[in-house]
């Protein structure tokens, strides 16, 4: 659950300030891996992550 929270938050926040994922690493102090991880674990898995975020509403 974490992971998905520091997904939603770090790179919907890139998406929104449309910053690139080089830009967000430098931003956030991340590796560009974590990065890009964080991009492929919301890519891969955007139903448990609404699921999720419904669950907590």
């Amino acid at each position: 659950m974490l992971f998905a929270t520091i997904c939603f938050t770090q790179v919907g926040r890139t998406m929104i300030n449309q910053m690139s994922i080089e830009e967000a690493a430098d931003n956030w102090n991340l590796l560009l891996a974590a990065i890009e991880e964080a991009i492929y674990y919301c890519e891969s898995h955007q139903e448990l992550l609404k699921l999720e975020a419904d669950e907590e509403r």
